[in-house]
């Protein structure tokens, strides 16, 4: 990858016992120490990948637009897309602490791109999605230190063993870049300072004769490409 890529998935999934997560960097807690932003393990990937395939995959504008949500081999091949990125070793995951159960995480690969944000239904109106997106900026500008965290092929478990190894990042970006595709996440971008680059309307993309606005059911709806410098 030549950009830094991150993914932002929101997840809840039973994955971590205490010991997993007391080894991994904290970077934060949310409502009330509720929720702990940690380092994205091993232990905690499954539950990222729940995540983009019961969330990103069912609810997202664009995945209901292109019918994401109705391929299972599409499906697959996102999943595979975020397996990729983890390698990058700048994940984050959001856990709750009272179950230790997984609720978010973020991946990072100069720019660095949000590529996937979602909430799981139930998790939902917690902020995490902008603590997710302002934390990656700040672990972003940590990379100047050198790496945050580590993931290797055999982290991602058997079914992504066929996938080519490497290092984690050394890259050091210089912005942060995300496509808006729905209200929600282009509230966070506003909130947290990006500048819109380019918006395009749904009703512009057609797909097997489709626009994804018709099968969005708003016709305003819109995707924004967004950018915020990183000093």
């Amino acid at each position: 990858m030549n950009s830094l890529s991150h993914n932002l998935l929101i997840a809840l999934t039973s994955v971590c016992s205490a010991s997993d997560t007391n080894s991994n960097m904290e970077w934060h807690t949310a409502e009330s120490g509720k929720y702990r932003i940690e380092s994205l393990s091993a232990a905690t990937f499954p539950g990222a990948l729940r995540v983009i395939r019961e969330a990103f995959c069912q609810d997202e504008a664009v995945s209901i637009g292109s019918e994401v949500n109705k391929d299972p081999a599409a499906i697959e091949e996102l999943l595979e897309l975020c397996a990729d990125a983890a390698l990058d070793g700048v994940s984050l995951v959001a856990v709750a602490v009272d179950s230790g159960d997984v609720v978010a995480v973020y991946q990072a690969e100069c720019s660095l791109e949000i590529m996937f944000l979602a909430t799981l239904r139930e998790h939902r109106g917690h902020n995490l999605g902008t603590i997710l997106c302002k934390l990656s900026i700040d672990l972003a500008k940590k990379l100047k230190e050198g790496p945050v965290a580590n993931m290797s092929l055999t982290d991602l478990g058997p079914k992504f063993s066929h996938m080519k190894p490497r290092e984690v990042t050394k890259i050091v970006p210089k912005i942060c870049q995300a496509i808006w595709t729905g209200e929600a996440t282009q509230k966070i971008g506003r909130k947290l300072g990006f500048k819109v680059e380019v918006k395009a309307m749904m009703s512009e993309f057609i797909y097997n004769g489709k626009t994804y606005a018709d099968r969005l059911g708003d016709q305003s709806s819109f995707s924004e490409l967004a950018s915020i410098v990183l000093d």
